[in-house]
């Protein structure tokens, strides 16, 4: 242990990785705003905004707005005591709140006779929005889209691809009911059906990271393409079939930051064991996988999401390795392997819930061993499913009814679960 220990200290990823930490957390290195506003009109002045989307567009959790954030092409306000509207080129981004009414026009079960004109607003949108300022939530909130389209170029065919095969989607989950509101979540990250009751008892039971797009969404997503490829094609090609796939989900789902997390991470496994045929350090990828992160993204060092996502994964491979020596001892493989890997992820995770929510939820080890292998059953019959009803629509009931069977036993466990107290620190 001390000699692994010592090899992984010598390690220039790991060690790199571990610097940054402390002189980002300890405030001697202060993280800028990676795209600031920038203009000659001040933001509280702001009543029009042309940009791009540049993210799909996440219900909060009242339901009455999507927040988002726009890279900025020009602006507009009222500078003058006689309320002169006056254009200004401008750059940076900011953060947009745009109500339900507005991004809903085109989603299933939706209805909303004031909106005279729909608009697909999702990432990569060319925009034109009317709205005020908040300077309550940092935010423009929007009381009108003027235009939405996309560019012409090939870029912007692949955004407009993106929204409807997101918009055709939705309205298949929507037809199965509750069941595909939380395939939704877990398949593109949109909450947009998922009721707030499920999501309190997913948090009150410690799996929050089950609905968070992460590294199990897409370890699961490549597995499932990697073992399908490999009995079609052969061992040959599994490498690029595996990067296809996860590549085109990440596409489809959005990069959030622990879903780029476990892109970095399984990029750099899969190309490192393309070329090398020696036994990877985990260690040292996930240490690759933040170092290329927090250039791409540095902003997304002060995210909960990112520091939990590698505070999991580090958990799992250091604490959890430890544990699972002593639990195979005495447990079955399977039964230690799932639960070293819950007390590493939970144990690394604690301080930074302590520090951001002021509580831990410690059923969360012992839900995370019940739930997960239910979503990953759930998830491979979801995906089945979908391909069938969408070459066979007639089916599409029946297999509704499947998944919300499943659906309600997945629901049984986390409600239990949730009914824990969690460990409260003041």
């Amino acid at each position: 242990m001390v000699e692994e220990l010592q090899l992984n200290l010598k390690n220039p990823a790991i060690l790199a990785s571990l610097v940054v930490l402390v002189l980002v957390y300890s405030n001697i290195i202060k993280i800028r705003q990676q795209k600031p506003f920038t203009s000659l009109l001040q933001v509280q002045n702001l009543n029009y905004v042309c940009g791009t989307i540049a993210s799909s567009p996440s219900k909060n959790t009242k339901g009455t707005f999507y927040s988002s954030q726009i890279n900025l092409d020009f602006i507009s306000g009222n500078i003058t005591k006689e309320k002169e509207k006056s254009f200004f080129s401008a750059s940076g981004t900011i953060q947009i709140q745009i109500p339900s009414s507005l991004v809903e026009s085109f989603s299933p079960g939706k209805l909303f006779t004031a909106s005279d004109k729909g608009f697909l607003v999702e990432s990569g949108a060319n925009v034109l929005f009317s709205g005020k300022w908040s300077q309550e939530k940092s935010s423009f909130i929007v009381n009108k889209i003027d235009s939405c389209e996309y560019k012409k170029n090939v870029f912007g065919k692949i955004d407009y691809i993106r929204a409807l095969c997101r918009l055709v989607f939705k309205r298949l989950m929507f037809s199965w009911g509750s069941a595909g509101a939380l395939i939704l979540s877990l398949l593109s990250g949109s909450r947009d059906f998922l009721s707030e009751s499920v999501r309190v008892n997913f948090k009150n039971a410690g799996l929050s990271h089950i609905l968070a797009l992460s590294g199990m969404h897409l370890s699961f997503f490549s597995g499932l393409t990697g073992s399908t490829g490999r009995k079609l094609f052969g061992a040959k090609h599994i490498y690029l079939i595996q990067l296809a796939s996860i590549l085109i989900f990440v596409w489809f789902a959005g990069l959030s930051p622990s879903l780029f997390r476990a892109l970095l991470c399984s990029a750099v496994l899969l190309t490192s064991t393309k070329i090398s045929y020696k036994k990877q350090n985990m260690l040292a990828i996930i240490s690759w996988a933040f170092l290329i992160h927090i250039v791409v993204f540095p902003q997304d060092l002060l995210l909960a999401a990112f520091m939990l996502s590698y505070g999991a994964l580090a958990g799992i491979l250091t604490i959890g390795s430890l544990v699972k020596k002593t639990l195979s001892l005495i447990l079955p493989t399977s039964i230690s392997n799932s639960l070293s890997s819950s007390i590493g992820a939970q144990t690394m995770t604690t301080p930074v819930s302590i520090l951001l929510f002021g509580e831990v939820m410690p059923i969360g080890i012992i839900a995370s061993m019940i739930v997960s292998p239910l979503i990953t059953f759930f998830l491979t019959i979801s995906l089945l499913f979908i391909i069938i009803s969408l070459c066979i629509p007639f089916l599409s009931p029946a297999f509704g009814y499947i998944l919300q069977a499943v659906y309600k036993i997945i629901m049984f466990f986390v409600n239990s679960f949730s009914q824990a107290a969690p460990v409260v620190i003041n």
